[in-house]
């Protein structure tokens, strides 16, 4: 039992536990009680809360996610994956700076800290606003500070050299998971069906700011298209890029989308304001069959960001009632019914209500 009394100490004599965990772990302990705490963790996740619509999209494509307890297993995989990086990475740089402590007792100390902070965590879940927004910064703050004093009394660094390792170790942690993610980016780009099941539903920020039809698109082969010509329609109008991840990862919806609408008076645009050549070889090597147009000037006022994807819905009154930032899985229903909506004479929005009809058709967007 003396052996437990460093994990009793943490909250109140930091330094001393950590630096008696250091010299004489009680590994068994430490690491009964990270997995407790991680699996405690995984299992109130939203992820795995019954009924969730991205867990059920995702299952859709990897079956074996539907297993009792299988996503709980993967998040605390994942999490010890993550404490092990960072140990190893903090070790190595650590040792750069002339450090000689064990890098396995360093491995059971950062054991210890992520079960604390996975214990935080469970009890945050349960911490009502505006605590649960202030609460994860201040832990995030005492971790950091937690860390450091766990490389200064392992490796019995001054605080600068705690500091500089500390540094190090995220630096060549972020390295490893840039090129564990790329890969894994590679890899899933097989089978793009996975990655799209992470999308879920526009949640529309509404608007009803009027239309300016002032201006001019440019098709692929080089033909003008004034958007005047779309005044008394639906229009789903889509900025993009080629680079842009985000919007590639919504481009199999808007295509779906285009084929569900295209014959009833909406218009699906997408509109880059990349070189026409790019995009022109770029939608080719895709086989796109999507109304792909680039911008030779400057977008309206009315339809500027400040990053892409973005998404406007244009009535046939001339009004942009919806406006969307970021990716989103366009061929939903909810996005089919709002859209034919706005096309109905019956249940077009008027002038004084498209916003609010906007605001009800799709989950309301936080600001």
């Amino acid at each position: 039992m003396e052996n437990l009394l460093p994990l009793a100490q943490i909250f109140h004599q930091p330094k001393a536990a950590l630096r008696r965990i250091s010299q004489d772990p009680p590994s068994a302990a430490i690491l009964a009680i990270f997995v407790g705490v991680q699996l405690a963790a995984a299992c109130v996740n939203p992820l795995t809360a019954p009924g969730n619509a991205r867990l059920a999209k995702l299952v859709e494509h990897l079956p074996f996610l539907a297993l009792p307890g299988a996503v709980p297993a993967i998040l605390f995989g994942l999490n010890l994956l993550s404490t092990a990086a960072w140990s190893l990475c903090a070790h190595l740089a650590a040792r750069l700076i002339g450090g000689k402590a064990s890098g396995m007792n360093f491995f059971v100390l950062n054991l210890f800290l992520a079960a604390v902070a996975g214990l935080l965590t469970i009890i945050l879940r349960h911490v009502p606003l505006p605590l649960s927004v202030i609460m994860p910064i201040i832990i995030g703050l005492w971790r950091i500070m937690l860390s450091l004093a766990a490389i200064s009394a392992h490796y019995e660094f001054s605080l600068g050299n705690a500091l500089a390792a500390y540094v190090l170790g995220w630096a060549a942690q972020l390295f490893l998971f840039l090129i564990i993610g790329a890969g894994g980016a590679w890899g899933l780009n097989f089978n793009p069906k996975v990655l799209e099941s992470t999308l879920q539903a526009p949640a529309m920020a509404p608007d009803r700011a009027p239309m300016d039809y002032d201006w001019s698109l440019e098709s692929l082969d080089g033909k003008p298209f004034a958007m005047a010509e779309t005044k008394g329609k639906v229009v789903f109008l889509n900025f993009w890029g080629t680079r842009c991840f985000p919007c590639l990862l919504e481009m199999p919806s808007i295509q779906r989308l285009h084929e569900k609408v295209k014959d009833e008076g909406i218009l699906v645009l997408c509109v880059s304001e990349e070189d026409p050549g790019r995009v022109r070889e770029f939608v080719m090597s895709k086989n796109y069959a999507l109304p792909v147009y680039t911008l030779p000037g400057d977008r309206p006022a009315a339809l500027r960001s400040l990053g892409i994807p973005v998404t406007f819905i244009i009535s046939p009154e001339g009004f942009i009632v919806a406006k969307k930032v970021g990716s989103a899985l366009w061929d939903s229903e909810e996005s089919v019914r709002y859209l034919r909506s706005l096309r109905s004479p019956a249940a077009a929005p008027s002038r004084s209500t498209s916003a609010a009809t906007a605001s009800s058709a799709f989950p309301k967007a936080r600001l």
